[in-house]
């Protein structure tokens, strides 16, 4: 999809009922206690540890930080962290085709599929198809405990898709009582809108052996264009600056004066392009104006050789930004724990997911190679038009036209997401601990495009003629026969229905994506002790998504944790 360029900013939104937190990263570090210390296991590494101790930097968020901040959903607020990257959030999510919507977490700016998305340690499907990227509006943020990111060494024990980092959501084990979350935020200069509901209830049962909890949440907002808001309304250009006197001297040295070499100018834009479509005749350009006669086109001040001009008639790009998407989202969790045994704990988790997210992009538009070619002989041809055809003796016109009567392209997805885990975990002796687990999860995805243009009707509708009979008609005899419909193309609003439905098309794609995981591990923090510390074992018998045997890790521990890899066992 073709997409000219401006840029928009986006300013600050104003919220109500919604308390905003400046989320800081915490450093992980070791603790001192005089009692037992607690084995966890630390994002990383697949080894229990005691404390916090990590065999790399680990960034900890605590999920009533996030919650707190009343955004639509936690990737909003994570893309603040420097180490990560706005790629792709609810604010530009329709940069691309298929993407409207998504919220993905991309680490360092590499690329959203290079960052390993886990959700209690354990993988997540993806939500883009043809990637293994996890969309973060799926998280039940009703149950958030932490985020933990991790940037360095990750692919070490996660595998290659854990190239830039890993972002692993812890979520509460035990979720007791009734919790309610109700926020409504609206902006001051825009009609924009958005809402959040949580719902969550927890109980224990079997004397405390055993946990179950359900939970609920439901989002959505209001779609924003960029002349929505006062902010961003007036379209500014960067432009070059007549005032520069920049050369070289005689010896090819660059002189610069000290006088910027560009500038930014409000009420600018392209004078190349037009909604009511131009061409450049002569060293002029001219514009169509309504009723389809021909003028030269107004360029108030221009700016070098680039067709920037101010103050002029330029096509407005900022009527097609949208700043924010439309998007719902209701998200259905449930889990439950049981404890078997005083070392053995049973567990299962449960989700389904539907997001429903639409973005407006720009219309069709043609320009230089892909320009309109229009016929001396064209049935809606003014005299003005016509006349300077003649005096420059051209049989055709090469038009350039942004075609907002054709309508703005509009993608609407709709993601379903449902997820399924039921495993075991605890110790086996006092040293080796285990955990078993079994995953399902399944993303189905429904793309509509509406408004794509198809060239060879357009073509047919642009080329018209008018027949013995006196009729404008298609030129094109079996396009005429298969319903062709002709059409002006000079002046705004020149396109007539009809001739929209004949070149538009709506286009629609599914796709499923699935994923299986079975995984069982063991590990012992403290196989024996040397002078720099204890060696720790862990071994991941079997993975099924990665389709190979991951490799055993041996890692020795002091005050601090060090990653050596002096050894690297297979197991086969």
């Amino acid at each position: 999809m073709s997409v000219r360029s401006s840029s928009v900013a986006l300013g600050r939104l104003s919220m109500v009922a919604v308390a905003v937190a400046a989320v800081s990263p915490v450093a992980v570090l070791a603790q001192t206690t005089e009692a037992a210390p607690e084995r966890i296991q630390v994002t990383g590494s697949r080894i229990l540890r005691e404390g916090a101790i990590a065999p790399s930097p680990v960034t900890v968020i605590s999920g009533r930080d996030l919650v707190e901040t009343g955004a639509m959903n936690i990737g909003e607020v994570l893309k603040e962290l420097p180490s990560l990257a706005a790629t792709y959030t609810l604010a530009n999510a329709g940069r691309s085709i298929g993407t409207a919507g998504l919220s993905l977490l991309d680490l360092r700016g590499m690329g959203a599929s290079r960052t390993l998305v886990l959700v209690d340690g354990r993988r997540h499907v993806s939500s883009s198809a043809g990637s293994a990227s996890v969309d973060t509006n799926s998280i039940p943020t009703a149950w958030l405990d932490s985020v933990e990111i991790i940037t360095g060494g990750a692919s070490a024990v996660y595998g290659a898709d854990a190239v830039t980092g890993v972002v692993n959501f812890r979520l509460k084990k035990d979720i007791q009582g009734f919790d309610l979350v109700l926020s409504k935020g609206f902006a001051e200069d825009n009609p924009y809108e958005n809402h959040k509901a949580l719902l969550s209830f927890g109980t224990d049962f079997a004397g405390g052996r055993g946990n179950f909890a359900v939970a609920a949440e439901f989002s959505g907002q209001d779609g924003m264009n960029a002349t929505d808001r006062r902010k961003t309304r007036t379209a500014y250009m960067s432009v070059a600056n007549p005032l520069d006197g920049d050369y070289r001297d005689s010896n090819g040295v660059f002189i610069h004066d000290g006088i910027p070499d560009k500038i930014t100018v409000a009420n600018a834009g392209w004078y190349d392009s037009s909604t009511a479509g131009n061409f450049f005749l002569n060293g002029d350009w001219y514009i169509f104006n309504q009723d389809g006669s021909v003028r030269l086109q107004d360029l108030g001040t221009t700016y070098g050789n680039i067709e920037h001009c101010s103050n002029c008639e330029f096509l407005n790009l900022r009527e097609y930004q949208d700043l924010q998407p439309g998007f719902n989202r209701q998200n259905l969790n449930m889990k439950a724990n049981f404890d078997l045994t005083d070392s053995i704990n049973l567990f299962a988790e449960g989700k389904y997911v539907r997001s429903k997210g639409s973005s407006e992009g720009q219309p069709s538009f043609f320009e230089y190679g892909s320009a309109i070619q229009i016929k001396r002989d064209n049935a809606f041809l003014d005299e003005s038009t016509a006349a300077l055809m003649d005096a420059n003796n051209l049989q055709t016109l090469r038009i350039h036209r942004f075609q907002k009567d054709a309508g703005r392209r509009f993608e609407q997805n709709t993601r379903t997401t449902s997820r399924f885990v039921v495993g075991a975990q605890g110790e086996l002796t006092a040293d080796w601990g285990f955990e078993a687990y079994v995953t399902h999860g399944e993303t189905k995805l429904e793309q509509i495009n509406y408004n794509n243009l198809m060239r060879t009707n357009f073509a047919q509708s642009v080329d018209a003629i008018v027949d013995a009979s006196g009729n404008i008609v298609c030129r094109d005899v079996v396009a005429r026969a298969n319903g062709c419909v002709p059409t002006s193309l000079f002046g705004d609003n020149a396109i007539n229905q009809g001739a929209r439905d004949w070149f538009n098309t709506t286009s629609y794609s599914h796709s499923t994506i699935r994923q299986q995981v079975a995984n069982a591990s063991v590990n012992n923090s403290a196989i024996f002790e040397l002078p720099a510390g204890n060696v720790g074992f862990s071994c991941l018998v079997w993975n099924i998504v990665m389709k190979r045997v991951n490799l055993c890790r041996i890692v020795f521990c002091g005050n601090r944790c060090d990653v050596l890899k002096l050894i690297a066992i297979y197991a086969r």
